[in-house]
């Protein structure tokens, strides 16, 4: 891309933020009070991008049982009471969102996450993101999450741009391949996060794969 597009919509986890240190010590913490057999970073990793439920019950029934009624509740405080002390943004991820920002004219953009909405905005607040991305949107606060285009739809009404013809969905799993395709975007696959190259390409064909935080800039315009 030569230039910018007028709106980006990115994925949260994995793609703009590592979060695995503080989802793995707040499911942790639950499966030890239920004493069920623990779960490492890199299985919650690869449990990570549908949904804090899906989560919960991955990692119960990665031990060989279902999660108890009250699992994902207690996983909600917990995460919620600690889900920034681990939480880093990805190397060179501050400077592409505001080479993007000072772009001219300037590039429009929102979080679309199937992080519950309020936790996903504490983090983007934390770490200081929230100057560029005004809008965070979680599966909490949509008619349907990703990989229904309706998420993104609604980040697009929440920006004013109802009408953008020139958007761009940025992620790491399939669920944003498939909501990016879906909505008429194009996708940005990036393979930093918590899926591979032959995971991603299971779901469908990005526009582009991205190995690094310089490649997507490049893609973007911002490089």
């Amino acid at each position: 891309m030569s230039s910018p597009p007028s709106v980006i919509l990115f994925d949260l986890d994995g793609t703009l933020v590592d979060s695995v240190g503080d989802i793995h010590a707040a499911i942790g913490s639950v499966l030890a009070e239920d004493g069920r057999p623990a779960v490492t970073p890199e299985q919650v990793r690869g449990f990570v991008g549908d949904g804090a439920a899906m989560l919960v019950q991955r990692c119960y029934e990665a031990g060989g049982e279902a999660p108890p009624a009250d699992a994902l509740p207690r996983f909600r405080e917990r995460y919620g009471a600690d889900c920034t002390a681990r939480t880093r943004p990805y190397e060179g991820i501050p400077e592409l969102l505001d080479a993007l920002h000072r772009s001219r004219p300037p590039v429009r953009m929102a979080v679309v996450t199937n992080k519950p909405g309020d936790f996903s905005r504490t983090i983007v607040s934390a770490l200081g993101l929230d100057r560029w991305l005004p809008v965070v949107l979680g599966p909490d606060e949509v008619p349907a999450q990703k990989p229904d285009p309706s998420h993104l739809r609604a980040a697009l009404t929440a920006l004013g741009e109802e009408d953008a013809d020139d958007v761009v969905m940025v992620g790491d799993g399939s669920t944003d391949l498939l909501a990016g395709q879906a909505a008429g975007a194009r996708v940005a696959a990036v393979l930093w996060g918590y899926r591979s190259r032959e995971q991603l390409s299971e779901a469908g064909s990005p526009d582009v794969f991205c190995e690094t935080v310089g490649e997507l800039a490049a893609y973007l315009g911002a490089g």
